[in-house]
């Protein structure tokens, strides 16, 4: 039995494709439209029939260009008899500043990374950080970070490094349990 009764999926962080600037809340510049729809096209490749995609996203202009381009592109990519569910864009004030659990603490990224590492860095960087207990350094445009949950387990890779964490023992409130077990539903029926 799989730990809150969920297990076998995958979340995908990708930070935002290259944007105009930092000085403000700026949109994607043209390359970055284009990273934003190049990964969509790529992640439609490894999506299975069957498989729900929920699309959330931070609220900033960056974040919700590069999530639109990439809804967009993964639509074209999958079309309609893909047997692939895109749900619809949706702002996750989460994705504010992401937290995490640090020996059992629910802390803002940015302060694990100040209490695991002394520095500071983006929410994306500050979550690797804290899961491998070192920092690999700044995600390029549209690099994901890839969470594997199973079991009791969650798996978080980023570039070369890996590593195993034991899930909370309480969901978060943000999480759509209906959802998951929707998706659970789904898998084993295609199995």
């Amino acid at each position: 039995m799989s730990h809150n009764g969920i297990a076998g999926y995958e979340v995908i962080l990708l930070r935002h494709g290259e944007t105009v600037g930092y000085d403000g809340d700026h949109g994607l510049t043209e390359r970055g439209e284009s990273q934003a729809r190049d990964r969509g096209v790529s992640l439609a490749s490894e999506l299975a029939p069957g498989t729900t995609v929920r699309m959330l996203h931070a609220r900033t202009a960056r974040a919700t260009a590069t999530a639109a381009a990439l809804r967009s592109s993964l639509l074209d990519a999958v079309g309609e008899t893909g047997g692939i569910d895109v749900g619809a864009l949706q702002p996750e004030t989460w994705f504010d500043n992401l937290r995490v659990s640090v020996d059992g603490t629910v802390m803002d990224a940015a302060d694990a990374v100040v209490e695991r590492l002394a520095t500071h860095s983006a929410p994306m960087r500050a979550f690797v950080a804290s899961a491998i207990g070192s920092d690999p350094g700044e995600p390029h445009n549209l690099e994901a970070v890839r969470v594997h949950v199973d079991s009791e387990v969650a798996t978080i890779r980023f570039r070369d490094h890996s590593t195993r964490l034991r899930l909370p023992h309480r969901l978060p409130a943000w999480v759509d349990e209906g959802s998951l077990t929707a998706f659970r539903h789904r898998r084993a029926e295609s199995a």
